[in-house]
C-alpha cells in the first residue's frame, strides 16, 4: 500500500519548485499559466486559480479602408493585428470631437449603421478583453474618410444651346467635404456619352461645355455623387432619373408669295412632329397653326384672318418628343415677317 505522507510530501515539493522557477525566470509576458492538475491527488484538497494576464496589442491594425456603403452605412475592412483578439472601432462627424465607440470581436469587416447623411472619420484600434469583461486598447490606427453614400439627386435644365448646358440641381448638398464629388453625364437620343463633367464641393447649379452639344437634338443628363476611398475605388450613390432638354431649332426658314409665308426647318433627331405658331408680338399672342411631321409649312392666316400686307407677323416651330410620360420641347428662335 503506498505511503500517503509520501505523495503529498512529494506534491508539495513539486509545487514550491514550480513557483521557485517562475520567480527567476523574471517578468515574462504570457496570456495564461496553466493550473497544475491535482485530480489525481488523494488527501488533502488543494485549491488551485487560473491566472491570466491580458496586456493591450503591440501591434496597430493595417490597411484600413471603406470598402462600401449605402445610403445609411458604411463597411469597414481592415487587416487584423496578430497579437489581438477583439477590436474597438470610433467614428465621428468630421470637423467635430464627439465620438461614438463600438466593441467587437476578433473580425476584420464591420458596417456601421444608421449614419446621417454626412461625412465620418473612422479609426480601429486592437484590443484584448480582460477577465471582468473590459477592453484594453493598443495604440490607434490611422483615421479614414467615409460617408453614407449621396442620396438620389434630382435636377432641370437651365440652359441649353449649341456647346453649352447648365443644370439646377438638388439633393447633392448634403455634403461639404472636398472628397465628395458630383458627376454629370451627357447622352444623345442614341444613348451615346457625348460629354462629362466632375465637380467638388457643394453645389446647386453646373454648367458644361460640350462641342459635341448641338443644335436641332434632343439629349438628356444623368447626376450622381460619390467619393473616391484610401484605395482609388470610387464608391457612387445612386444616379439620378434621366433629365431631358433640347437645343434650339435652327435656322428657321421663310419666304413669302401672295400675302403667304412659307416655313421651312431642319430635322430635330428624335422629334415626333413639329407644331407652328404664328402671332402679331413677338413675345406673346402665339397661336397655334397646325401640327406636322413635315419640315415645311405655308401659313396664310393668323387665327382665322387672312394675313395683312404691311403687317409684322412673328413665327416659330416647336418640335416635341415623348419620354416617360412627359413631353419635351425643342423650339426654333422667332422669325419677324413684314407681309408685303
Amino acid at each position: 500500500m503506498m505511503n500517503l505522507k509520501k505523495v503529498v510530501k512529494k506534491f508539495t515539493c513539486g509545487v514550491l519548485c514550480t513557483a521557485m522557477l517562475s520567480c527567476c525566470a523574471g517578468d515574462v509576458k504570457a496570456k495564461t499559466l496553466k493550473a497544475i492538475d491535482t485530480s489525481s491527488v488523494v488527501g488533502d484538497v488543494i485549491n488551485s486559480v487560473q491566472s491570466v494576464i491580458v496586456t493591450a496589442p503591440e501591434n496597430k491594425v493595417t490597411n484600413l479602408y471603406v470598402s462600401k456603403a449605402s445610403m445609411d452605412s458604411v463597411t469597414l475592412k481592415w487587416t487584423k493585428s496578430i497579437d489581438a483578439s477583439a477590436y474597438v472601432i470610433q467614428y465621428w462627424i468630421s470637423g467635430t470631437s464627439d465620438k461614438t465607440e463600438i466593441k467587437i470581436n476578433d473580425v476584420s469587416e464591420y458596417t456601421i449603421t444608421n449614419l446621417e447623411q454626412n461625412v465620418y472619420m473612422f479609426a480601429v484600434q486592437a484590443a484584448n478583453i480582460k477577465a471582468d469583461g473590459s477592453y484594453t486598447k493598443g495604440n490607434p490606427t490611422e483615421t479614414v474618410f467615409g460617408a453614407p453614400l449621396p442620396l438620389k439627386p434630382t435636377g432641370k435644365i437651365n440652359n441649353a444651346k449649341e456647346g453649352y448646358c447648365s443644370f439646377f440641381i438638388e439633393g447633392l448638398n448634403a455634403y461639404s467635404n472636398p472628397e465628395m464629388k458630383s458627376q454629370i453625364v451627357i447622352y444623345d437620343t442614341e444613348n451615346n456619352q457625348i460629354g462629362e463633367q466632375t465637380f467638388t464641393g457643394n453645389y446647386n447649379g453646373v454648367s458644361i461645355e460640350c462641342d459635341e452639344l448641338l443644335n436641332n437634338n434632343f439629349y438628356y443628363a444623368k447626376i450622381c455623387g460619390y467619393y473616391t476611398n484610401s484605395r482609388k475605388e470610387e464608391l457612387c450613390g445612386e444616379w439620378s432619373d434621366a433629365i431631358y432638354f433640347s437645343t434650339a431649332i435652327s435656322p428657321l426658314k421663310t419666304s413669302q408669295k401672295n400675302r403667304q409665308v412659307t416655313l421651312q426647318w431642319p430635322k430635330v433627331k428624335g422629334a415626333a412632329e413639329y407644331t407652328v405658331y404664328v402671332s402679331k408680338k413677338k413675345d406673346s399672342g402665339f397661336k397655334k397653326v397646325c401640327n406636322t411631321g413635315k419640315l415645311t409649312k405655308t401659313v396664310s392666316k393668323y387665327g382665322t384672318t387672312k394675313l395683312q400686307a404691311g403687317k409684322n407677323y412673328y413665327f416659330k416651330v416647336v418640335a416635341s418628343k415623348e419620354k416617360d410620360g412627359n413631353t419635351y420641347t425643342c423650339s426654333s428662335s422667332v422669325r419677324k415677317v413684314n407681309i408685303k
